[in-house]
């Protein structure tokens, strides 16, 4: 429980630190627009050129491809608040958005080290989406942000995803795509036994779950 309280302290003064330091910077884009989250007139503001993560709203803190996704489930499935939703990877800081919109069917599941899939910790259901303890034909809808790259084997996701699949169920899904004029390629050699090699030196970009980042 100390440990747990810790952790937590620890996030919330690096999350202070940063939006401390983020307000230092320079205004690159400022506007008043509609937020989906908030659902209401907002101040749209970035500090940062790379605008895909980091035109934020003031108001809700949330990200461009965050309000994509609520658009999309607004226009696209709008009995969405009563479908059986799986979202994979949101982070903590997208569940907590989520459920300020009441989105308490999405099941937020970040993979966390060394715990068998299916259980719970932290609140979070650990699943691997190459292989979902989920029955068949039991989820509504796939929802993965920026996740897929990060995938193994992505086929074998893809068909775990198609399997849990009710009958006209959806998969919403971002990927970043950066180097657009290249195809993508694997990084990784994968052994039969499950062992894995570096085909390229990994790159890493920060985890809400492991301080040695996410490859």
């Amino acid at each position: 429980m100390i440990e747990r309280i810790r952790k937590r302290l620890q996030r919330k003064i690096g999350k202070l630190r940063r939006h401390i330091a983020d307000r230092r910077r320079p205004t690159v884009l400022k506007n008043q627009g509609f937020c989906p989250i908030c659902e209401r007139a907002v101040t749209f503001i970035s500090r940062d050129p790379w605008l895909r993560d980091h035109y934020k709203c003031t108001r809700c803190r949330s990200i461009p491809r965050e309000r994509a996704l609520m658009l999309v489930l607004q226009q696209q499935f709008p009995t969405w608040r009563e479908l059986r939703i799986h979202e994979s990877s949101p982070g903590r800081k997208r569940s907590k958005s989520a459920s300020r919109k009441g989105v308490r069917g999405i099941r937020a599941e970040p993979p966390f080290p060394n715990k068998p899939p299916g259980s719970v910790v932290e609140g979070f259901r650990c699943e691997d989406l190459e292989c979902l303890t989920f029955p068949d034909t039991s989820i509504d809808l796939h929802v993965s942000q920026d996740v897929l790259e990060h995938v193994q084997r992505p086929e074998t996701a893809f068909a775990e995803i198609a399997r849990t699949l009710r009958p006209g169920g959806a998969h919403v899904f971002t990927v970043p795509i950066v180097n657009k004029d290249r195809p993508s390629r694997m990084r990784i050699g994968i052994s039969d036994s499950g062992e894995i090699s570096y085909v390229e030196t990994p790159e890493y970009h920060m985890s809400p779950i492991d301080p040695k980042g996410t490859s």
